[in-house]
């Protein structure tokens, strides 16, 4: 498995998660996923952006969704998760 997605219907966005197998990492594989993605969005949830969140530190995640049409939204927010705690760029797609 190269890697998965969740597209989670909210009430004036869309949550967009991904998991890329690190095998496959820095290979082109999350802009494609990420692009194929935002398509299956727009068929199943049109008008909607998507946004996903993602750790601060995670550079090479930032770049990739950037690459994929993602932008930065806000100052980083702290959360809380089942690995502790972390700061998370909140980023959207039109």
């Amino acid at each position: 498995m190269i890697g998965f997605i969740n597209l989670y219907d909210e009430e004036t966005e869309v949550f967009f998660g991904i998991g890329v197998n690190p095998e496959y990492c820095s290979q082109g594989y999350g802009q494609q996923i990420t692009k194929i993605a935002h398509l299956i969005s727009n068929e199943l949830f049109p008008h909607k952006p998507m946004y996903l969140e993602v750790r601060t530190w995670n550079i090479r995640a930032v770049k990739c969704y950037e690459k994929a049409g993602f932008h930065i939204v806000g100052e980083p927010i702290k959360q809380t998760t089942s690995l502790g705690e972390g700061e998370f760029y909140h980023m959207v797609r039109e």
